[in-house]
């Protein structure tokens, strides 16, 4: 599974209908982790690791006939530790993050009449890989963690959450896209957040579901971000030539349906609080090289990238 590093948008290699590419290529798109490798070029796009969109990827089976589905999935716990070193704690709140949303994604395929089960380590095999997944040095460790705590898991695999509750907290979130211009996303990189609500975003609302219902999470959720960009392109002043949207995870009683039941887009939502640049996942941006209306990716990390842009 790989992300077009350029319009942010997720291609399965290898499934029919999808662009070829030689297994090698694919492989190391696969692996060009942002921050680590740099984007893998195959034909006119560049592609990064899939895991910058998902860790799993899981609701991409959402509607293919299967009857049941395992996930190996060694950025997810159901058994947290409680570390005491500050990086490893980072390491952990991340990780919370991940497994939220891996079973709003075991969710959607559940819909579909397909059992999952989700392989993730616990407490010992956290201990093992301490707080760097890149840490080469431990795997022996964890490989004999893993082989241990594995088969106990799957010999009597117990009941997924309902939601992934951390420190007694219910949240759950939304993924939505946010129409921006210039101005709005300087104001985000001075304040650390967008405020001014409500304020008009898009998201998979139940009538984006409803409008295509022979399509999965992955082609509604892009449909999403492309209305939110056409939003973005109406917000655009004189002198502004690249639209922008913020993909964000907000806390879900934060966005309203009803609030844009008038509106024509499906997928118009209201937002009705600030949204902190901790909850911003990646922005999309035009590409004023581009013939077309591909939006390039950015991984929050690069919003003064994104800011230089402008």
């Amino acid at each position: 599974m790989l992300l077009d590093y350029d319009t942010g948008e997720r291609v399965p290699f290898g499934r029919p209908g999808a662009r070829s590419a030689a297994l090698p290529e694919a492989v190391m798109a696969s692996c060009a982790i942002p921050g680590w490798y740099q984007p893998v070029r195959i034909g006119d796009h560049r592609f990064i690791d899939g895991g910058a969109w998902s860790s799993t990827n899981l609701d991409l089976l959402a509607g293919q006939g299967l009857d049941e589905v395992f996930v190996l999935a060694p950025q997810v716990t159901f058994d947290a530790d409680a570390p005491t070193q500050w990086a490893t704690r980072l390491e952990r709140q991340w990780r919370n993050r991940v497994t939220r949303r891996v079973l709003r994604e075991a969710d959607i395929v559940h819909r579909h009449g397909t059992e999952v089960t989700i392989l993730g380590p616990g407490r010992e095999d956290l201990e093992a890989m301490g707080g760097n997944l890149m840490d080469l040095s431990r795997r022996p460790q964890v490989i004999e963690s893993s082989l241990h705590t594995s088969a106990v898991a799957l010999r009597d695999p117990g009941p997924l959450p309902g939601r992934h509750v951390n420190k007694g907290s219910r949240m759950t979130t939304t993924r939505i896209y946010i129409p921006l211009n210039a101005s709005r996303l300087r104001s985000l990189g001075t304040h650390g957040t967008l405020g001014g609500a409500p304020f008009p975003a898009h998201a998979v609302t139940p009538s984006v579901r409803a409008s295509a219902p022979t399509e999965g999470q992955d082609e509604w959720e892009y449909a999403a971000l492309n209305d939110a960009a056409a939003t973005s392109g109406s917000l655009l002043t004189a002198g502004e030539s690249r639209r922008i949207v913020a993909a964000a995870d907000v806390p879900s009683d934060l966005v309203s349906w009803a609030a844009s039941a008038e509106l024509t887009v499906d997928s118009a939502v209201s937002i009705s609080d600030s949204v902190a640049l901790k909850r911003i996942a990646s922005f999309h941006v035009d590409d004023d090289d581009s013939p077309d209306d591909a939006l390039l990716w950015y991984d929050v990390t690069e919003l003064p990238v994104v800011l230089a842009l402008l």
